[in-house]
């Protein structure tokens, strides 16, 4: 089960990363247009399927950026459960 979360943590970051690097140049093709939305679509569906605690935790993270310990209070969870 951690085996599985770790690769699918691995996969968000490489494909986001990927995702980065496409928007930042100026001129790119219709398939990196595909790529970047296939990938969009995988990363959707690797957070929709983590269970909600953790889907919760990885967006206020990633997404809104907050710092463990502001998550913990958000959540009413122990940092270390962060």
């Amino acid at each position: 089960k951690h085996a599985a979360f770790n690769y699918l943590r691995k996969e968000v970051y490489h494909n986001s990363e990927s995702i980065n690097r496409i928007a930042s140049q100026e001129d790119y093709s219709i398939e990196d247009e595909m790529m970047a939305k296939s990938l969009l679509e995988y990363i959707r569906k690797a957070i929709n399927s983590m269970p909600d605690q953790r889907k919760n935790v990885f967006l206020l993270s990633r997404i809104e950026g907050l710092s463990n310990e502001e998550i913990a209070n958000k959540l009413h969870i122990s940092k270390r459960t962060v």
